[in-house]
């Protein structure tokens, strides 16, 4: 008997190898563009997970965990989005 992965381990790894072949091929703005994406999408993906599960585990202390990682993963969310913001070009 082999242990299986659960699925969102093995989808968050399908994402991570998708997104780093597609940032092999890019250099400087474009770089920059696609890598700052990239992270803004998996820190949401991170604060709606906590978010759900926050809502649906029963555990007081587990539940207090969740929202206080969903405040670290919502700061670091507004920061990439900050960094995004400072890098678009000006027009």
């Amino acid at each position: 008997m082999e242990p299986h992965k659960p699925a969102l381990a093995s989808s968050l790894k399908n994402t991570y190898q998708k997104a780093m072949e597609h940032l092999r091929d890019n250099a400087g703005p474009t770089f920059d563009k696609t890598y700052m994406s990239y992270e803004i999408n998996m820190h949401q993906q991170s604060v709606d997970l906590v978010t759900d599960r926050a809502d649906s585990v029963s555990d007081p202390q587990f539940q207090r965990f969740l929202q206080e990682s969903r405040s670290e993963f919502l700061g670091h969310l507004e920061a990439a989005q900050s960094v995004q913001r400072q890098t678009r070009p000006r027009q």
